[in-house]
């Protein structure tokens, strides 16, 4: 395989791209430092000491100082390939359990006279709005949420709506709590969105590389559930379930707090990635932002 196809493949494990070009020619070696690397690579300094940072953070690499420099190494591929089916294989319990307890619910909405008065399923973005923002509405205790793609994030009046929305529902104490899935396509309106849940007062929020799936619960017995995206489908179509279901709330309950318990919170991935969300009195010290949070679309 060439650098391209291994790095291509890298990429479709989960890794980002630059850090698959990091990596890669990190296996090549024994160790090398971050001027190596930018030399190596073309990716200017900053951003290679970001990459880096980040690859510490997710254990793909180890650092080593000596004489004032920092020597990085790669973590043995066998090392990561366990470690990979290892997560690969509770993302696939946690999908069994999730899927298994929707496909009984699916089962009984088809046995039961009154079953569509418990499933819903939502095939358009403006049906996914309307829905979301009832839901927001009727909530009276706590919104627990996995943010992550696919979203159906477009129109500015929908955005203001939800923002107004949600700015009601903190007000008469519902608690959220969010679990955000930081996607580099993403960043661009995630982070001022990110800003703006905390300008509101939310203040649960924590941050991963990846969530097995798209899900909102609602007070413990509601749950809002995107459905897989059919390969070739665009990624901006897709479909909600919605379901009024304890024991399946449950359920997605305990997927969220066993997530919740390996995230960061959003400083620590702040320090960890290297990017840092402007606070309203300006930047932090030493800040370094590396996208341009201008391009608000939230």
């Amino acid at each position: 395989m060439s650098d391209t196809d291994i790095t291509l493949a890298l990429t479709r494990l989960g890794i980002k791209e630059n850090e698959a070009r990091f990596y890669l020619e990190l296996v090549k070696r024994p160790e090398l430092t971050a001027g190596e690397l930018h030399r190596l690579t073309g990716v200017n300094r900053p951003r290679t000491y970001a990459i880096l940072t980040e690859m510490l953070g997710r254990g793909l690499v180890r650092e080593r100082l000596a004489e004032k420099h920092r020597h990085y190494s790669a973590i043995p591929p066998l090392q990561l390939l366990e470690r990979a089916e290892k997560e690969l294989e509770q993302q696939k319990k946690s999908a069994r359990e999730t899927y298994g307890v929707l496909e009984e619910l699916f089962s009984q909405g088809r046995d039961e006279e009154h079953g569509a008065d418990r499933v819903q399923v939502l095939h358009n973005k403006e049906q996914i709005n309307r829905s979301f923002l009832r839901l927001i509405r009727e909530a009276r205790e706590e919104i627990l949420c996995f943010n992550r793609t696919p979203y159906s994030a477009g129109d500015p009046g929908f955005h203001e709506e939800q923002q107004k929305t949600s700015e009601s529902c903190v007000a008469r104490g519902v608690r959220f709590r969010t679990l955000n899935m930081m996607e580099p396509d993403q960043l661009p309106w995630l982070y001022p969105g990110i800003r703006q849940m905390l300008a509101m007062g939310i203040r649960d929020i924590r941050v991963v590389d990846d969530l097995p799936v798209k899900m909102f619960v609602f007070d413990r017995r509601r749950v809002m559930l995107a459905l897989p995206v059919v390969p070739g489908q665009p990624s901006g179509d897709f479909s909600m379930v919605v379901l009024e279901d304890p024991g399946f709330a449950t359920a997605c309950i305990m997927l969220f707090e066993s997530v919740w318990a390996r995230a960061l919170g959003l400083e620590e991935w702040e320090r960890q990635s290297g990017f840092v969300i402007p606070r309203e009195n300006g930047k932090e010290p030493g800040a370094v932002t590396h996208i341009n949070l201008s391009r608000s679309r939230v």
